[in-house]
């Protein structure tokens, strides 16, 4: 009921301002406003479109080509690769030139790039890569703090440079699209959609800059932790990596480039994304808020179901933890078992992002899938993953959740070998 009753439990509001920062969005709306995102976002996010396959097809093309130029930038030589301090540093750049070409039709190379563009003073790498990084710094600083500090200060400042860009973009975009050139990108797809429609029910340019930066550029650290945390699994997990290694092989030969078309052919490694993502949900609950007073089902341990009275504005969370471990629906919980998505399960038990609107939904999860089934499957067709020293984690005589909670703190150290 929580998740698609929307009228009665819909998303408090006020909890989402700070995704307000660029403009208004369907993340941090509700009601009419919500309405008039959802109508021209939902048919981009359909899983039917056309566009959303052309845009994942763009995904993983693009992730392909920055992790081929991330692996010719190790040298030909290299037979093992130290990621020091974290695995992030390789995934966190990945997801987020993936997203400048994917979202923006920008391409950026692996090497630093730092030409900056007429009219600005900050390159767009340079904008998109400091806004991803510090979001929550630029959300709780007020801009006068930038007199008393210097980082404070460049955050704004790359802040207003990305939304100068993206502005920019848009009145490119529109000429382009206008003379019938086609783009596959998420910018072009909501641009054409809010087009399409007439008078107020269109989206503004800051609506626009809005949707993309709830969409992408604020979840993309969300992607790039879930491959660092889907590798970090692998080296406590052998077994696992030795069987993905044997699907890889058997369908992309050796010495070739994996095509968007064999995602499907590759179900173990699709898998091992899900289960990550069960195992360290990117979000550890969903609020929702009771527009009205009602009664809500519970299951107690005997199996019975009781109502429990909950007044209007009651804020309610969907414990995601729970749900993901809940033996009910997941057997031996605690357990790394890509397998258990090969077979049936209960989709209702696996919330990775959200629920309820389920054409951003679906959206979301096929744009992560994608890349993070690209990255995976070319580093694990060259390379095998392990700890670095494990001795250093003395994870002898522990259980594996245990192994796992030791291993992957924020900052991990594994070999690509």
């Amino acid at each position: 009921e929580l998740t698609t009753l929307h009228s009665k439990f819909p998303k408090p509001v006020s909890i989402y301002k700070i995704l307000l920062m660029y403009g208004p969005n369907i993340i941090a709306s509700e009601g009419h406003i919500w309405k008039k995102h959802r109508k021209i976002a939902a048919p981009t996010f359909s899983e039917a479109n056309l566009m959303l396959q052309r845009n994942n097809k763009l995904v993983w093309d693009e992730t392909i080509r920055i992790v081929s130029d991330m692996m010719n930038s190790w040298g030909p030589q290299s037979s093992e690769i130290l990621i020091n301090n974290c695995v992030q540093d390789i995934t966190l750049p990945v997801a987020l030139m993936v997203i400048s070409a994917a979202a923006f039709g920008r391409r950026v190379s692996w090497a630093e790039e730092s030409m900056v563009a007429p009219n600005h003073v900050i390159s767009f790498r340079t904008s998109l890569y400091t806004m991803a990084s510090n979001m929550m710094l630029r959300l709780i600083t007020p801009r006068w703090l930038g007199f008393f500090s210097r980082k404070v200060r460049f955050v704004h400042q790359c802040s207003e440079e990305l939304e100068s860009y993206m502005l920019e973009m848009i009145e490119e975009r529109r000429l382009s699209l206008a003379k019938g050139e086609e783009y596959a990108d998420l910018f072009s797809s909501l641009l054409q959609g809010s087009e399409a429609e007439e008078g107020d029910e269109r989206l503004s340019d800051k609506d626009l800059i809005g949707n993309i930066f709830v969409f992408l550029l604020a979840g993309y650290e969300t992607t790039a932790h879930t491959l660092g945390f889907a590798l970090g699994l692998l080296a406590l997990h052998k077994d696992v990596q030795e069987k993905l290694y044997e699907q890889i092989s058997s369908v992309v030969p050796k010495d070739t480039i994996p095509v968007y078309e064999q995602i499907h052919a590759l179900p173990l490694v699709q898998a091992t994304i899900y289960e990550t993502l069960r195992l360290i949900p990117i979000a550890p609950a969903i609020p929702k808020v009771a527009a009205e007073d009602l009664t809500l089902p519970t299951m107690r341990p005997n199996g019975s179901i009781e109502r429990i009275p909950v007044p209007k504005g009651t804020i309610i969370n969907i414990n995601i933890q729970a749900l993901h471990k809940n033996p009910r629906y997941w057997p031996d919980p605690e357990r790394f078992d890509p397998s258990r998505f090969l077979s049936e399960y209960t989709k209702e038990a696996f919330m990775p992002f959200s629920s309820g609107m389920a054409g951003c939904y679906h959206y979301r999860f096929s744009e992560v899938e994608a890349r993070a089934v690209a990255v995976l499957t070319m580093i694990l067709s060259k390379y095998r993953v392990d700890l670095k020293n494990p001795e250093e984690y003395e994870l002898e005589g522990l259980t594996m959740a245990e192994k796992r909670e030791k291993v992957l703190k924020p900052r991990i150290i594994l070999t690509i070998t």
